[in-house]
This record gives structure tokens, sequence and C-alpha cells, in this order.
């Protein structure tokens, strides 16, 4: 998927920023979804709160905030 990025990378790479966040790869992870952030159906001016979310409360804590995210788009 690297290799991938590297010759076409204005495609939307969320099977790596996924490997990323399972591995905790915490920053390629952001590097990614601040790039791309409709990976997550989030936008721009989500990324400073998604990005405290994981600072303040890590893997579970940016998960959470994920969740409520999305629901308040619903």
């Amino acid at each position: 998927m690297k290799r991938i990025l590297e010759y076409k990378p204005d495609i939307m790479p969320g099977n790596i920023a996924s490997a990323y966040f399972l591995e905790g790869k915490y920053d390629e992870f952001f590097a990614i979804i601040e790039k791309h952030p409709r990976i997550l159906n989030l936008s721009a001016e989500d990324l400073p709160a998604a990005r405290r979310a994981f600072e303040g409360g890590g893997r579970q804590g940016f998960m959470d905030w994920l969740t409520e995210h999305q629901e308040e788009q619903l």
C-alpha cells in the first residue's frame, strides 16, 4: 500500500490509515487523516478536535469522539 501511495498520492488511502491505527502508528495515521479527512467523514475543521480527543484519551478517547461525532452527523 505504501508503494501505491508513492505512485498515486492522490488516492484515498483508507486501508493504510486503518493499518497504521491498528498498529499503533498514530503519527502516520494522523498524517494521512489530515490529508484525507473524508476517509472518516470528517472535515478539515474537525481535525483539531479529533487530535485533542486522541491526546486526551488515547486510542479509546479518539474512538469515543469519532463515534459521537458521526452520531451527531446523522
